[in-house]
């Protein structure tokens, strides 16, 4: 049967992931540095205007919540770096290897923890739970994935050792 959407090599599609990867660095480091002004601009969409024109709106903000948003922030820095280095040894053809079943495993930890942040964040922005039933759909799918690799490996090192 002939699909519509044109198959592409692995080798491509691990490139462009990697390529996405890569790009989203400097997204996140643009958001660490304009954060406070997103959030500025989210609370004047929010707010009547009346109180976003109060000045110390921004000031009355919780430190917990910026606590909140830029440990989000942190662990999307680890996770990035962790598909990173994954996408790395999927193209050195090291996928069923201890260190990858790790990157699996800090990218399923990485997702739960933004679940957190994202539940713990619901309190201030509503959608923030769609956003964290998100994450956490993905974390424990990850974790699904990452028993599935680890049990290859140890099928591969037990055939390693037969041969």
């Amino acid at each position: 049967m002939r699909t519509l959407i044109p198959r592409v090599s692995r080798r491509a599609s691990t490139t462009l992931s990697y390529i996405l990867s890569i790009a989203v660095l400097p997204i996140l480091v643009l958001l660490t540095v304009f954060l406070p002004r997103i959030l500025r601009l989210y609370v004047q969409v929010v707010y009547t205007p009346a109180q976003a024109a109060d000045p110390q709106l921004m000031a009355k903000i919780p430190v917990v919540l910026w606590i909140i948003i830029y440990l989000g922030v942190a662990i999307a820095y680890l996770a990035d770096g962790a598909m990173l280095v994954l996408l790395h040894r999927v193209r050195r053809e090291l996928v069923f290897t201890d260190p990858s079943v790790t990157c699996l495993r800090i990218l399923s930890w990485c997702c739960l923890g933004e679940a957190a942040c994202f539940f713990f964040l619901g309190y201030y922005f509503r959608f923030s739970f769609a956003v964290a039933f998100a994450a956490f759909f993905i974390g424990i799918a990850l974790r699904v994935v990452k028993n599935v690799i680890e049990e290859a490996t140890v099928i591969k090192a037990e055939n390693d050792f037969t041969i």
